[in-house]
């Protein structure tokens, strides 16, 4: 996930490291700069909360 207006890791260049990874995922959060886990906590809570649901277990 990255924050839309993050001038530090500009969602760009999450996107490219993502697109390097096999079956990862990538979100941007509108509205959001560097730490979207600080400026919205909870609604970047839920989000990580729902991927790692969706991840199945190994082992």
């Amino acid at each position: 996930m990255a924050g839309e207006y993050d001038t530090i890791f500009p969602p760009r260049s999450g996107r490219r490291v993502a697109e390097a990874i096999a079956g990862a995922e990538f979100e941007v959060l509108p509205g959001q700069a560097h730490q979207p886990f600080q400026e919205i906590p909870d609604q970047w809570n839920a989000r990580v909360d729902a991927f790692w649901r969706e991840v199945e277990p190994r082992g």
